[in-house]
């Protein structure tokens, strides 16, 4: 049990940027941030949890990847898009 305590680093940094996902306006970066967090807490529920717990934040996590993860790939292609059409005007 004290040998996974070493682990709750990825907690504290994936709660840590769900936290400053909360201040951030700009859709894109939030979409990014949120991707990066899910990654941490799904890596932490893999090591660190065990059991029906564990496996339901693993799983909530990898969706909330995916999905952002998606988003921001949407996003990115629609600002580049956007960059590109004011540019010829």
């Amino acid at each position: 049990m004290f040998g996974l305590v070493q682990y709750n680093f990825l907690s504290h940094i994936g709660f840590s940027l769900l936290l400053i996902s909360y201040i951030i306006t700009n859709i894109l970066y939030l979409r990014i941030l949120l991707t990066i967090s899910s990654v941490f807490l799904a890596s932490w529920s893999l090591i660190v949890l065990k059991g029906d717990v564990g496996l339901s934040v693993l799983i909530w996590n990898c969706l909330f990847l995916i999905i952002n993860f998606i988003q921001s790939i949407i996003l990115y292609k629609k600002k580049l898009k956007e960059l590109k059409e004011s540019e010829i005007t």
